[in-house]
């Protein structure tokens, strides 16, 4: 349709877009599409001979000055409601469509179409299949069901096409039915001879598939693209058997499944034999495995990593090729591509990666020979899908930089049509041995006209719904979670419960262990008890022995008892005759008492005496002793002023004049004069 918004999900013109290689989330349509809204129009008007377009952002669109006779009898008018402009003079009307303004979203113009009518949508939004929804109020933009990850919508069935199941025919499935499929993935396809490949593009176009078989100029392009260095983009060249290019073998090749290089052996000048020796060439530098000579000198690392990176997921896998013989050759370490363009009708241009290249390979070969195929279609901007339906196979697909368009898409496995109807001429790589096969799992979405398919990745959950015997009955159905674990498809509830268990059974050994230590100390403690019974029972036989003996002894000392009775009556018969000498004794300690009390008075009586005796003396010393202290003191003074009177006679100075003969004594008091002495002699002339 012509009167579209077109969303570019890759590239886009638009200021603002936000451009990425994975799904929009509703946010970034959002913002998006609010960018691209200021640039709708608001009003279209003459302004001093000019023509005037306001946006709804406020910008103004004004025409360069127009004369007089350019605009004469023009009329210009502006449907609103149908964004159309249109310019009308000398009788004749040009309109221009397309314009949205804020009261044509929304509408549907409706068109005839035989018996029915057939709504046109005036503004739609192109997507990729991520999206849903047509950014109308009706059918606004969300993020597609079959697209998201995580957590998907249930799906009815699980069905095992590596078992020979197959998707429902059509007639019975109705628009929204789910179905989740387990399939094997052979990402190394089929070889085609080029008679094969002729039937290959004949029959994508009796289908009018947008897909071919890519030409010489096609992989050129292409291999241009993703070269880093525009001085490497030499894969236009027309010479054969030659590497072209430096890194794009290297970006397109996968990290798995190539043979390992080999690292390239010493020169004859540079012998190593371990790790440890130096090279006889001179050099200070010990020799390693890993290194050799290059021009003749060593230590030079002459491997080169020439591993693949895939680094757009290209996946190029070393499917090898086989020759009219069909001998297989260069399986796991070389990929050969099929080209459309043939030289000479018997030869075609190939492509080929080596293991230990990081360039490609350019050769013509014969058309007898087997090789690897894949399939390019152009891009449009809108057309991107993951994944694709060609000739009855769904093949991933990846979008592919091209110095001619911007992008291509591109077929990321080779291609394995085995329709032999079609008269295709194919075999498997290396004859089907060693083939690596993926198994992967695809939901499967009935819109109405195709499925769509969407691959659930590792960690990703679906919900299969079990019906029992009446499948619209929504309460006897059972909804078993799945999830994909390492390729695996589980049920997460036994996922769970082998983890519980992986996670519970040291703890359970452990209590298992315990209780085995337990039964033991019981076993033990049994045996102990066993022994310790009988222990017992012999010491209550022992017991019971000594308690009969003791029985025994009791009746014979009941008789005695009775004959003691007798000496107790006799005795308390003495004990009344006592008494009246216990009431003597009682007499007795009466007056010893009484003469106690009186001698402990006298006794007190003395010591007053002594206590006041004592009292009267202390009072005498304590004068004593004060009198003494007042002479002390009195010592004291005098001694002080003793000592200052000797201090000032202390002489601290003495000085002589040798010229007057006078000796002059300082004392330290400074009231007291000093003494001087005068000398008289002559001692010569020296």
């Amino acid at each position: 349709m012509n009167n579209a918004i077109t969303y570019y999900r890759l590239q886009s013109p638009y200021e603002g877009d936000i451009t990425k290689n994975c799904s929009l989330s509703g946010l970034e349509v959002d913002n998006n599409f609010l960018t691209l809204e200021g640039r709708d129009i608001k009003s279209v008007a003459f302004e001093d001979d000019k023509i005037v377009i306001t946006l709804l952002n406020g910008t103004r669109l004004t025409t360069e000055k127009v004369t007089e006779d350019c605009i004469k009898d023009l009329l210009v008018s502006f449907d609103r409601t149908t964004g159309v402009l249109t310019i009308t003079q000398d009788g004749v009307s040009q309109e221009f469509s397309g314009f949205v303004t804020p009261e044509n979203i929304g509408d549907l113009i409706p068109e005839e179409g035989g018996d029915d009518v057939i709504p046109i949508i005036n503004n739609a939004v192109y997507v990729n299949g991520s999206l849903i929804g047509n950014g109308l109020s009706k059918k606004p933009l969300g993020i597609s069901p079959v697209h998201k990850t995580g957590q998907y919508k249930p799906v009815k069935k699980i069905i095992d096409t590596t078992e020979g199941e197959e998707l429902p025919s059509i007639p019975s499935v109705f628009p929204g039915d789910r179905y989740l499929t387990v399939e094997n993935i052979n990402d190394y396809g089929y070889l085609y001879n080029y008679k094969g490949l002729s039937k290959i593009v004949r029959k994508l176009q009796d289908a009018n598939s947008p897909w071919r078989v890519p030409t010489k100029e096609d992989w050129d392009d292409m291999l241009n693209a993703v070269e880093p260095n525009e001085e490497d983009r030499n894969h236009s060249n027309i010479e054969s058997n030659k590497f072209l290019g430096r890194f794009a073998g290297k970006l397109l090749k996968s990290k798995d499944f190539w043979k390992e290089e080999e690292p390239c052996p010493c020169p004859d000048d540079c012998v190593c034999n371990n790790e440890n020796e130096e090279c006889v060439c001179g050099k200070n530098i010990t020799c390693s495995p890993s290194y050799c000579g290059e021009y003749g000198t060593c230590h030079h690392r002459c491997r080169h990593d020439h591993r693949g990176i895939d680094k757009y997921g290209f996946r190029a896998l070393p499917a090898g090729y086989a020759n009219e013989a069909k001998d297989y050759l260069y399986f796991g370490e070389r990929a050969y591509f099929w080209t459309a363009t043939n030289k000479e009708l018997r030869d075609a241009y190939i492509k080929a990666l080596a293991y230990n290249k990081s360039s490609v390979l350019q050769d013509i070969m014969a058309t007898d020979n087997y090789m690897s195929v894949r399939l390019i279609k152009d891009f449009d901007g809108q057309n991107f899908n993951e994944h694709e339906d060609i000739l009855g196979g769904v093949y991933s697909t990846v979008l592919m930089p091209s110095l001619a368009h911007g992008n291509a898409i591109w077929t990321s496995v080779n291609i394995s049509i085995n329709d032999c109807d079609c008269g295709c001429k194919y075999v498997l790589p290396n004859g089907g041995e060693g083939l690596e096969y993926t198994k992967r799992y695809f939901i499967n979405e009935w819109n109405g006209r195709e499925w769509i398919r969407k691959e659930v990745l590792d960690g990703e959950s679906v919900v299969v719904i079990e019906a029992d015997d009446n499948p619209d009955d929504e309460l006897n159905k059972d909804y078993t979670e799945y999830r994909v674990v390492n390729q695996e498809l589980v049920d997460v509830a036994d996922l769970i419960y082998n983890n519980v268990i992986a996670h519970i059974t040291p703890t359970i050994e452990s209590i298992e262990e315990h209780i085995t230590n337990l039964e033991e100390k019981v076993d033990a403690e049994i045996e102990r008890s066993t022994t310790k019974d009988a222990e017992l029972d012999a010491k209550d036989a022992e017991l019971e022995n000594s308690i009969n003996g003791l029985s025994e002894r009791m009746t014979a000392a009941e008789g005695q008892i009775a004959v003691n009775t007798q000496d107790i009556v006799e005795i308390k018969e003495r004990l009344d005759h006592t008494d009246a000498d216990i009431q003597a004794l009682n007499e007795k300690i009466d007056a010893e008492i009484e003469r106690s009390t009186a001698k402990d008075a006298e006794l007190d009586e003395k010591i007053d005496a002594e206590i006041e005796r004592s009292t009267t003396k202390d009072a005498e010393l304590d004068a004593k002793d004060a009198e003494l202290d007042a002479k002390i003191d009195a010592e004291i003074e005098r001694s002080t002023t003793k000592d200052a009177e000797l201090d000032a006679e202390t002489l601290v100075n003495a000085e002589f004049n040798k010229d007057t003969g006078v000796l002059t004594l300082s004392k330290k008091g400074e009231s007291v004069e000093p003494i001087s002495a005068q000398f008289n002699f002559n001692f010569g002339t020296f």
